[in-house]
């Protein structure tokens, strides 16, 4: 059996694209995933963000 000694590295990537969400979902949305990867032992290595439109979807991928 391996046992892993380092932490998974995860990346979040947020964004709202409708005129019914606001800003402040790109913020609650990290929120809730720091506090994901915090409860799974997971280090974040990187946060992305887009406001409508999705340019930082191609430095994710």
């Amino acid at each position: 059996m391996t046992t892993r000694t380092a932490p998974l590295r995860a990346a979040i990537y947020a964004r709202y694209s409708s005129d019914l969400q606001s800003a402040a979902s790109i913020p609650d949305q990290v929120r809730l995933c720091r506090r994901l990867c915090e409860e799974r032992g997971w280090t974040v290595v990187e946060v992305f963000a887009d406001e409508g439109k999705r340019p930082a979807i191609a430095l994710v991928v």
